[in-house]
């Protein structure tokens, strides 16, 4: 907020208008003085002439009779009489021009004189009457005249003494009434500035005090109905809407520092939050020598549960999952959602002796990992999750948040890599791996913008039990610009993990249905088995997307078989069925891969359109040393022939097990006895070109 700039020397408001009306009042009195003065000037110079006129006409009318018979006396005692008037000073017949006739009084040598030479130089334009003014002196001629004739003229002087007196005693009145009446609007202008001064310096004050302490419940009482009293009201309104929106700011800010600091579904902090609580608990520890533990927690196949049964069921399993993870922990640690399926723990203060420390932690996190794993009822559903948990310490070294919570991410990393469902250490060569994975990901997008020119399938051969190649399974190759061919198993992890799993097995299907359609076209009737991951098989849009690819490429359905894993079915039962039922009905075939290592169900083998199942090669291994997997692979044959599947054995590398696998019944074989994963071209000269194959020439 701006400081307010006050003014050094501030006037009022009220002060302002009372000079202002003072002001005018004052000049509108002054200019009305001026003007009476004036027209009383007027008016009394006129009735002075005017007075002074008639006398001097009726004084000619008299003085006609002397002066026609030249009689001196009787015109200076008619003169005389006029000594009455004690305005008129002298009197004076003048005939012939300058001949002094009679005058009253005579010894007045001067007044003569002047009269003299008034009558020199007004008496040639005075046809009747003239007069002139002087500052002290009034002087009238008036003409004598008998039958229309002149006989002389009369000169008259007045004094102005009583005009001027006259005149005084109107400004002393005009300069009291003045006063008075200034006096009076001084009073009036006094009470007028209180009167606006004191509403106006209540406004201001309630202001002042709104403004200093941020006090919006301050209101005015309205005692007034002019305009004063509306801007109280105009103010009281201004005050409350103030209040109201400081309020909703407020609220607001609290809701701007919630969305800013936790997660809106689940309450807890978020990363931001917990970033600045984990720097302060790390220097804490640093300082007590009280060793501390972060927790980088994500749920297992969240995205599955999410993408199947929606986003209500995905939020109510992360609210349940926060709640679990909150009540597993001590009330002075700390825990945050940063994000999808991802958590955030932090442990401080666990023991002064790292190694206790870390086993504390250890402790903290297997208890945690097994509440996450217990099955959570939603609408009905009993949903299935575990949880990968990364574990960084703090307070053994300096080291920032970020640092930690880095360590942590990579430890969770190694957790899934290890098969999910599990707790691991941050150890110092997990940094080089995550640089060399974060690498590796960075390559397999841009390997992903051109796939045909970056990725290749290798087929490996499937044969039947007379020797003949039946099909072959697809499995993807990497051209790498700097490391030469990779296999799978270095970057198909990391492409689950990242969902790049998607576009890269979309791929391998087009490419699959691309070689089928070319072995079609060329008489050669094999199937051709493809690897799908949970990931990519329970997305939205997988049926069409190999419908689609079955019409673009216009193949047989049945030469395209797709390898599931048991536990994709686990992940999500119904959503699992959905898919392969509508895929069945194209004639797409399933086959579950690696059998016999997951969790194996009677159940769903009675009820999904399976048509195949896949031993995995850890049973084939050993089949003659072990009779305990000897018996696993019988008992899966058997139970494959009753329910009216095929069994195909994977990882046959020696004479002695295909032959024990074909005596007990097996179906189809697949291994390095017959064939290691050989690209498009050689596999073709070897096996394409003879269909029948004689395992002894590749034992």
């Amino acid at each position: 907020m701006m400081p307010s700039s006050t003014p050094r020397n501030k006037t009022s408001i009220a002060t302002t208008i009372k000079r202002m009306v003072f002001g005018t009042s004052v000049s509108v009195l002054l200019i009305a003085s001026f003007s009476f003065l004036t027209m009383e000037w007027y008016a009394a110079k006129q009735n002075l002439i005017d007075r002074v006129s008639l006398t001097s006409e009726l004084m000619a009318e008299h003085l006609t009779a002397a002066v026609s018979f030249g009689d001196k006396t009787t015109a200076e005692r008619f003169l005389a009489s006029l000594s009455n008037d004690p305005d008129i000073k002298f009197s004076a017949v003048i005939i012939d021009e300058q001949e002094l006739f009679a005058a009253y009084p005579k010894a007045n040598t001067t007044i003569h004189d002047e009269a003299k030479r008034f009558l020199a130089t007004d008496r040639t334009v005075a046809s009747e009457s003239a007069y002139k003014f002087t500052i002290s002196k009034l002087f009238l001629l008036q003409n004598i005249t008998l039958n229309q004739q002149p006989l002389g003229t009369l000169l008259m002087q007045v004094s102005l003494k009583g005009y001027w007196m006259h005149m005084a005693l109107y400004l002393a009145l005009i300069l009291v009434v003045v006063i008075i009446l200034i006096y009076l609007l001084q009073k009036v202008s006094n009470r007028f500035q209180k009167n606006i001064a004191k509403p106006i310096d209540l406004i201001l004050g309630r202001m002042s005090q709104v403004q200093n302490n941020s006090d919006y419940s301050i209101r005015i009482e309205v005692t007034r109905s002019d305009e004063l009293g509306e801007i109280m009201h105009q103010f009281n309104n201004m005050v409350t809407k103030i209040e109201s929106r400081d309020q909703e700011l407020v609220e607001k800010s609290k809701e701007i520092e919630k969305h800013a600091f936790y997660d809106p579904l689940t309450g807890l902090p978020n990363r931001r939050l917990l970033s600045a609580q984990l720097e302060h608990e790390i220097q804490a520890a640093l300082r007590t020598k009280n060793f501390g533990a972060v927790f980088y927690i994500d749920l297992d196949n969240f995205k599955n549960i999410n993408d199947s049964l929606g986003h209500d069921t995905g939020d109510e399993l992360l609210s349940v999952a926060a709640n679990r993870i909150k009540d597993s922990l001590r009330d002075s640690d700390i825990c945050a959602r940063i994000g999808g399926d991802e958590f955030l723990a932090v442990l401080p203060g666990l023991n002064t002796n790292p190694h206790g420390a870390s086993e504390q932690a250890f402790s903290i996190a297997e208890q945690l990992r097994k509440v996450l794993t217990t099955p959570i009822e939603i609408n009905g559903r009993s949903i299935h999750s575990s949880a990968s948990i990364g574990i960084s310490m703090f307070g053994v070294k300096t080291e920032s948040a970020q640092d930690i919570l880095k360590q942590a991410d990579m430890a969770m990393y190694v957790s899934k890599q290890s098969g999910r469902d599990c707790s691991h250490f941050f150890s110092a060569s997990m940094q080089e791996e995550a640089i060399n994975r974060l690498n590796l990901e960075e390559e397999l997008r841009e390997a992903l913008l051109s796939p045909w020119e970056n990725f290749e399938l290798f087929y490996q051969l499937q044969v039947n039990r007379n020797g003949k190649a039946s099909g072959a399974e697809a499995l993807i190759r990497w051209h790498h610009p700097k490391h030469g061919l990779v296999l799978p198993f270095k970057f198909i992890p990391l492409a689950e993990i990242t969902g790049l799993i998607i576009p890269l097995g979309n791929w391998v299907i087009e490419a699959a249905c691309k070689q089928l359609a070319t072995w079609q076209e060329q008489g050669k009737q094999l199937s051709l088995a493809v690897n799908v991951s949970s990931n990519q098989f329970l997305c939205n849009g997988f049926a069409e997307f190999i419908e689609n690819q079955l019409i673009k490429y216009n193949i047989n359905p049945l030469s395209l078989e797709i390898e599931i894993t048991e536990s994709l079915i686990l992940d999500d039962k119904d959503k699992a069925v959905a898919v392969m039922q509508e895929l069945r009905k194209h004639g797409i075939t399933f086959s579950i891969d690696d059998f016999g290592t997951g969790y194996s169900s009677l159940q769903y083998l009675t009820t999904l359109p399976i048509s195949k199942l896949k031993i995995d090669q850890s049973f084939v291994r050993d089949i003659t040393i072990d009779k305990h997997d000897a018996a696993v692979v019988k008992t899966i044959i058997l139970m494959t022939e009753n329910l009216g599947m095929k069994v195909i054995a994977e990882g046959v590398e020696t004479e002695v097990e295909h032959e024990f696998l074909l005596t007990n019944g097996c179906d189809l074989f697949q291994g390095y006895l017959f064939s290691k994963p050989v690209d498009i071209n050689t596999f073709e000269q070897q096996f394409l070109s003879n269909e029948c194959i004689q395992v002894a020439k590749n034992g």
